[in-house]
């Protein structure tokens, strides 16, 4: 936006406040919030980013945390509640967040579906809180190598039995690698027994809970759906704030049912297929058929 948009201290932070809450919770150009709040366009600018910043370095390791202590077992227990599907204590998942053309580098950014996008990987539990979250990759990133960089594939393969006791594990779809800290379903060429159709049928609907809580996120700071933001680091800083917030919002158990179904709403849906990772891991395999195993004999009556 240039210099013209700085700091400035002039205005009340509860009206600073108001100002953020209503950029993020409407489809509102800068211009249309400037005049809803009779501040200048470059105020509200410099809010959202100062806001934003705030909010990322004061608040995002209190509040988007990976589970540890009794938190991991209350994890496991209700995700297998789900499906019955045993030792997950997360699931993964990208969602591409819609902005303007960047001036530098635009095609980098232009995704699979043919538009401009951030994409975010993030990660969450069965009661729709994000545990971690990895912002900034262009769209046109896979999304198997925005998690390939990510500091949690680091610690996933650096520090496996503290990021996954009990030998726990996170879902995800067939665009992410089989792995034994990553369970991903069976990939169908027509040939797939009745168990590992099985096996794909309680992955998808448990893993669900990733789709949800990117809905009720994008539901409930709209803004999400399309930002017109040309710097890309506060872009990103507003990103991550808004996950955030969407964590702190669900420890004051706010109804979020309308925010899903408004998130949901004209959202991409996967497509895995279009790049698939090759199953390389052999301890991988050997924990997804112990899984396949599970997941029969409870259909046995």
């Amino acid at each position: 936006m240039g210099d013209k948009y700085t700091r400035q201290t002039h205005i009340p932070f509860d009206k600073q406040i108001l100002t953020y809450v209503f950029y993020a919770a409407t489809q509102c150009a800068l211009i249309r919030v400037a005049d809803v709040f009779g501040i200048s366009e470059a105020s509200v600018f410099n809010i959202i980013a100062s806001l934003s910043e705030l909010i990322t370095k004061n608040l995002l390791r209190e509040f988007i945390r990976w589970p540890e202590g009794n938190r991991v077992n209350d994890i496991l227990h209700g995700f297998k509640e789900a499906q019955g599907f045993p030792g997950v204590i997360e699931a993964i998942d990208g969602s591409h967040v819609p902005i303007r053309a960047p001036e530098t580098f635009p095609e980098n950014y232009i995704n699979r579906k043919g538009y401009h996008s951030i994409n975010c990987m993030a990660v969450c539990d069965h009661e729709h809180f994000f545990t971690d979250i990895f912002i900034g990759w262009p769209g046109s990133t896979h999304d198997a190598r925005v998690f390939g960089n990510s500091p949690l594939h680091t610690a996933s393969t650096n520090h496996l039995e503290n990021t996954f006791p009990q030998n726990c594990h996170m879902i995800g779809d067939s665009a992410y690698g089989l792995d034994n800290f990553i369970m991903v379903p069976f990939k169908d060429f027509g040939n797939l027994t009745r168990d590992q159709k099985n096996y794909n049928f309680k992955l998808s609907s448990t893993r669900m809970k990733t789709e949800h809580s990117f809905g009720i996120l994008k539901g409930r700071f709209r803004t999400l759906k399309y930002i017109d933001m040309g710097d890309m680091e506060k872009l990103n800083a507003f990103i991550s704030s808004c996950f955030v917030l969407h964590n702190i919002t669900l420890t004051t158990e706010d109804a979020f049912d309308d925010f899903l179904a408004d998130g949901l709403e004209g959202s991409d849906p996967d497509d895995p297929d279009v790049f698939h990772i090759q199953v390389r891991n052999e301890s991988g395999v050997q924990k997804r058929i112990t899984i396949v195993g599970i997941l029969n004999e409870q259909n046995v009556p």
